[in-house]
């Protein structure tokens, strides 16, 4: 599932160009909480978006592969798979998560493919921002997954 284009875009259009995104799909980026951490949340105000951050806990990556998720609902004799659709643009993500994202994508996507997992990574797409500082406990230079 690797589809991976490079496209820069001015600073000054970006605001515009997340406003156009989240009227197809729901918009989650890196937000600054009010005890200062960063979190991966649903963006209302374009202005909040944290983008001079360290990379950020939890991981974005939460939002295709969750700790736990409800699979299925049964009553008698019927039973209803509760597979999520939901259209997501996730804004903001690092190198280092994006390395997690395509091993799990090799892993729940390859012989033994997770339906659950692929429906959620099928419908969201990963926006990726450049890390030009950083922070001294990243280990993405070591492994060679950025910046």
């Amino acid at each position: 599932m690797k589809m991976q284009n490079d496209f820069i875009l001015n600073k000054a259009h970006l605001s515009y160009w997340l406003r156009q995104l989240r009227k197809n799909a729901a918009l989650i980026g890196p937000l600054k909480s009010v005890d200062g951490d960063i979190t991966f949340s649903s963006i209302e105000n374009m202005h909040d978006i944290a983008l001079d951050c360290p990379a950020s806990i939890p991981s974005p990556k939460e939002f295709i592969f969750p700790q736990k998720e409800e699979m299925f609902r049964f009553s008698d004799d019927k039973i209803r798979s509760l597979q999520n659709n939901e259209k997501r643009v996730i804004f903001g993500v690092r190198s280092c998560d994006m390395s997690a994202v395509a091993l799990l994508d090799r892993f729940y996507g390859g012989l033994f493919e997770d339906n659950y997992y692929m429906s959620r990574r099928r419908n969201t797409v990963f926006i990726s921002i450049e890390c030009n500082n950083p922070d001294p406990t990243c280990f993405c230079i070591g492994l060679g997954t950025g910046p």
